[in-house]
């Protein structure tokens, strides 16, 4: 009796297992039999930054000529301060480091460097920091990114734009055939790019430098709105 009801719960799951596998083809059939059009929709979104990082290093090098490291963060806080931009949230460090050298008869002597992160909002804080190092003859610094502060959401944003692009191109492609473009059956993000130009390698530093000949080198001229491109396929029924 044991082995016929085994025998039978056994043939019952394959009998089930047979059902659902074909269950399983039918419905990848029906789909694939399903009359569709498959596009590709583009978008592009051009955005303001409103986060520029700026690395600045201070050094030390001869205390009988130069001024400290201490003195220099000091004024530069305070010319900061001054132009309206908040060193205690913006400016960071990020490396301090001292080394010591020895010379003529064993005497030593401490050489620091201190090295900051500043972020500002927008071109014409750009600007102010720009003319605070250069009045302070800072110019080891550049521009280390731009970004922004919800660029997630703007890149959402894009793919949004995106499938209704692949909309679009569906709903026109079909009426050229007296159709109409139904459900979509598909959809997947093929690709997303975000594009940021800024001046690299110690491009304020340069400034600062030729100031003095030019003047009129300015940082925020030379950085670009940021440019995010996406790209989504799409598959539609044709009803």
């Amino acid at each position: 009796m044991n082995k016929k009801n085994k025998l039978m719960k056994n043939i019952l799951l394959l009998f089930i297992c047979f059902q659902t596998a074909m269950i399983s083809q039918t419905g990848q059939k029906n789909f694939i039999d399903q009359p569709y059009i498959e596009v590709t929709g583009n978008a592009s979104m051009e955005i303001i930054p409103n986060e520029i990082y700026i690395s600045i290093t201070l050094q030390e090098t001869d205390k009988s000529t130069k001024k400290s490291i201490e003195s220099q963060e000091h004024q530069l806080k305070t010319c900061l301060k001054e132009a309206g931009i908040n060193s205690t949230k913006k400016l960071t460090v990020v490396d301090f480091t001292s080394s010591y050298n020895n010379y003529f008869l064993f005497k030593s002597d401490v050489r620091k460097t201190k090295k900051f992160e500043l972020i500002v909002s927008n071109g014409t804080e750009l600007n102010k920091v720009y003319g605070i190092l250069e009045s302070l003859h800072i110019a080891n610094t550049y521009i280390i990114k731009v970004a922004h502060s919800d660029i997630e959401n703007l890149k959402l944003k894009a793919n949004i734009k995106a499938i209704t692009d692949a909309k679009n191109k569906s709903t026109s492609y079909t009426k050229a055939l007296g159709q109409k473009t139904g459900k979509a059956l598909y959809i997947r993000e093929q690709s997303q790019l975000v594009e940021a130009y800024y001046p690299r390698y110690e491009a304020i530093g340069m400034a600062v430098k030729t100031m003095s000949s030019t003047n009129q080198r300015h940082p925020a001229s030379e950085i670009n709105n940021i440019i995010i491109k996406a790209a989504v396929l799409a598959r539609f029924t044709i009803i």
